[in-house]
């Protein structure tokens, strides 16, 4: 955790204010003359002050001893506390990566059989293999290095051809690398249509049944949970069962429709490799939910200012929006829908506004009912 002078302040205060009443207790004994020791001698020496100015001079003497101890402490404080740490990036097996990555002359794009508005697109530069071959244990840290710029060399002509001549919308950070497109607004639903849907993803997804937004519904979630630990965690609780993991649990379930959103945690890696792994992920879900109706959703923006006091300064909002054009390119590589939902959180300067978040990337419990009026009217048949 960052700690700033005024929450330092607030964890010595309790300290000082220990202190600072000893200190009173003791002055007031001493000028009244019930007792008077060595204990305290400190007191002692400010007995006659006290008698000058009577009864108010104890307690001032206590007001000011315990904000000077309170900046104090949190000054020596600030100094000793560790700075916060950034992590490692992603470190799992090479082969993983090479075989995610394929360069543009080895495949060419897939598109979904679905619908075209709800077909997400494939990166030309971090562009998954079709296959769902089963990979190994993925073990990294949620944190890492500057994302890398998208390539624009990797564009070749055959994969330019498929790009189409219409520019995103310009409320959406979305750079359109192929032709997948998001999910459009379409017919609003019922909540039941949630009835059989399993929602995927770290603390942010937490808080629909955190806040009990949407009852009827599951929720696999953990808090930090990333990619490279979300199918190894046991946080998917079956009922007769217990908690598995999320593969175990949708080989139980099979669900009809799967929800899925991740990537905070790791947006300060490097964005091959995060969607190299988001590839995997991916691949492994739909093996073992292959009849599911998949929605992957872009990350959320965040409010940069907040961001970098609570966290870090690291990830800001074009490197999400670069992460979720690469998202939006991967899902239509794998024939799933992607869902636009950084599109309307974002204000006008094209990061969440300090009035929707307390820490820059978590979103207020009121916002949860729109997030779920968004899913509503953006889903497909």
């Amino acid at each position: 955790m960052v700690f700033n002078r005024f929450t330092v302040c607030l964890h010595a205060f309790p300290f000082a204010f220990c202190a600072g009443l000893w200190y009173t207790i003791a002055v007031i004994v001493a000028a009244r003359g019930k007792y008077c020791s060595e204990v305290f001698l400190l007191a002692d020496a400010n007995l006659q002050f006290a008698r000058k100015k009577r009864r108010r001079s104890p307690l001032l003497a206590f007001l000011f001893l315990t904000a000077g101890l309170s900046f104090a402490i949190a000054g020596v404080w600030q100094l000793l506390s560790p700075k916060p740490a950034i992590e490692e990036p992603f470190s799992f097996d090479p082969a993983i990566v090479e075989k995610y990555h394929l360069s543009p002359e080895s495949s060419e794009p897939q598109t979904s059989e679905s619908e075209p508005a709800s077909e997400p697109e494939a990166d030309p530069q971090s562009e998954p293999a079709n296959d769902s071959a089963a990979v190994g244990d993925l073990s990294s840290s949620d944190d890492g290095p500057d994302a890398a710029e998208i390539n624009a060399s990797a564009l070749t002509a055959e994969s330019s051809e498929i790009v189409p001549a219409q520019p995103p919308p310009a409320e959406s950070g979305l750079v359109y690398l192929s032709d997948a497109r998001p999910v459009p607004q379409s017919e609003r639903v019922l909540s039941t249509y949630f009835d059989d849907a399993v929602f995927i993803g770290d603390s942010i997804t937490t808080g629909i049944s955190l806040y009990d937004v949407m009852s009827n519904t599951t929720v696999w979630a953990s808090t930090g949970a990333s990619l490279t630990n979300i199918l190894t965690r046991e946080i998917a609780t079956v009922p007769g069962v217990g908690d598995l993991t999320v593969l175990s649990a949708l080989d139980a379930v099979q669900p009809a429709k799967i929800y899925i959103l991740l990537g905070a945690n790791s947006l300060a890696a490097n964005l091959d490799d995060v969607i190299a792994v988001y590839s995997s992920t991916l691949d492994q879900i739909i093996a073992h939910a292959p009849n599911a109706v998949i929605y992957v959703q872009s990350a959320f923006p965040i409010n940069e200012a907040l961001y970098s006091v609570k966290y870090n300064n690291i990830v800001t909002n074009a490197i999400i929006d670069d992460f979720n054009s690469r998202l939006l390119a991967l899902c239509g590589q794998k024939g799933v829908n992607f869902l636009d939902v950084n599109s309307y959180f974002r204000d006008e300067t094209g990061g969440l506004s300090a009035e929707d978040t307390s820490d820059g990337l978590h979103i207020h419990s009121a916002l949860y009912l729109d997030w779920f009026d968004y899913l509503k009217t953006h889903s497909v048949s």
